[in-house]
């Protein structure tokens, strides 16, 4: 009976301690430090199979206690499993609910990036198609385009390559002449005296032209100009039916249309990758304001009827050994029209000379149209430069000594006109290529 008693009274003993340990346990858990949290976390499962364990042991001992007599040594008391509780790991469901919620959201970004990526991918295709689509150009101008950037590139890597050629021969010229130079630099200064400039060539051909006779001149011009862009529309249309081979088409023809007077038709058409605006924009400040300035005698910009207006004189040559020198008068004026800009120019021939000696029994009189306008289609990015010129020759008789002034003057207008747009291109697609 009194055995019975003491083994109930352990086993209540035994209760109560293990009660006592897991509640030191659990505030000990919630007052630790987040990091320390869930290394408890992670423990727990180990710590309540242990605490299991020792609860049996305990147990055991405890009957075997009450069998053996009592013995007064101090045990260490040791936390037993305590009776389950509902939320004795609620730090660890939340941990565990909070890590399902973010494997769930990353689950999700992830697929909204693949989205994003298949619509980011799925949109550039639909709007590269969408550009190829709304593309009105047709195919002969697309192929004419890409012959226009390979003459464009060709052009380029040849006036480069000859631009290096020349660059290293003067630079070996320089190195060889440099001590030269160097060492009949002082006896150069000292013999040096001061000379008088040449007369140039030209002021016996201007001699004669006075401020009122220019002014006079340059009325006509204008006149004449207004009276060429009421035909302009002709010119187009008589060059409609002329093909582009490589982005370009070029004719030229000199018509007799009596004994005395025969006429130098040209016709100049060039596809360049620009905008019609740009285009005339860069002519007319490269190719009429800039390019022609080194022969000019005389300029003045004015506005004639709202229109840009440049009148000039000059002489016109190919060099110091030019068979050819015109003292010539010219007026060129800007039309800016909703679809296309057109130039006009009018010159006159003051004085002409050949071979040094003036020729008076030939006159001369020269008109040209340069038109800028979209190709066929509208591009944006494509413009269509048309250029028509006309040299008129009249003759006092139909002698052999007028006929030979006719020929070379003839040749003459040719080469510097064609010479005078290869360069307004070529300064184009500079202006194309610096941007």
């Amino acid at each position: 009976m009194s055995s019975r008693k003491t083994t109930k009274m352990s086993e209540e003993l035994s209760d109560v301690e293990t009660l006592d340990a897991v509640v030191a346990f659990i505030d000990d858990f919630y007052e630790a430090d987040a990091p320390l949290i869930e290394g408890f976390s992670s423990s727990s499962e180990d710590a309540v199979p242990n605490a299991t364990s020792s609860s049996g042991g305990d147990a055991d001992a405890s009957s075997e206690a009450t069998a053996s007599p009592p013995q007064t040594t101090t045990t260490r008391r040791r936390p037993a499993k305590a009776p389950k509780r509902q939320n004795h790991n609620r730090a660890r469901d939340q941990r565990k609910e909070e890590l399902s919620l973010l494997r769930q959201e990353e689950e999700a970004l992830r697929v909204r990036l693949l989205q994003l990526v298949m619509a980011k991918a799925t949109g550039e295709f639909e709007r590269q198609r969408s550009v190829e689509e709304t593309d009105t150009r047709p195919e002969a101008l697309r192929q004419e385009m890409l012959a226009v950037w390979k003459d464009m590139a060709m052009r380029q890597y040849g006036r480069r390559k000859t631009a290096e050629t020349e660059n290293t021969r003067l630079r070996d010229q320089v190195q060889s002449q440099r001590k030269v130079i160097q060492s009949l630099q002082s006896i150069l200064v000292r013999h040096e005296k001061p000379q008088l400039a040449p007369t140039p060539n030209w002021l016996a051909y201007t001699a004669g032209s006075d401020s009122v006779h220019r002014t006079r001149v340059f009325v006509e011009l204008l006149t004449d100009l207004k009276q060429a862009h009421s035909v302009t529309n002709a010119w187009l249309d008589s060059s409609r039916a002329n093909p582009l081979t490589g982005g370009k088409f070029d004719d030229t023809r000199v018509a007799t249309l009596s004994p005395t007077q025969h006429a130098l038709e040209m016709i100049y058409a060039r596809l360049l990758p620009i905008d019609f605006r740009t285009a005339a924009d860069t002519y007319w400040h490269t190719g009429i304001n800039e390019h022609c300035q080194m022969f000019d005698i005389y300029r003045e910009h004015a506005k004639v009827e709202g229109r840009d207006t440049v009148l000039y004189s000059q002489i016109v040559h190919d060099g110091d050994k030019s068979t050819v020198r015109l003292h010539t008068h010219v007026s060129v004026q800007k039309f800016e029209e909703e679809n296309r800009i057109i130039l006009l120019i009018a010159a006159r021939p003051e004085a002409i000379h050949i071979d040094g000696e003036r020729v008076t029994d030939v006159t001369m009189t020269e008109q040209y149209w340069v038109v800028f306008q979209a190709p066929e289609g509208k591009p944006q990015n494509a413009c269509l430069m048309l250029s028509f010129g006309r040299a008129n020759f009249k003759l006092d008789a139909a002698v052999a000594s007028a006929t030979h002034a006719v020929s070379t003057l003839s040749t003459h207008v040719h080469e510097r006109i064609s010479g005078h747009l290869n360069s307004a291109v070529e300064c184009m697609e500079d202006r194309i290529l610096s941007k």
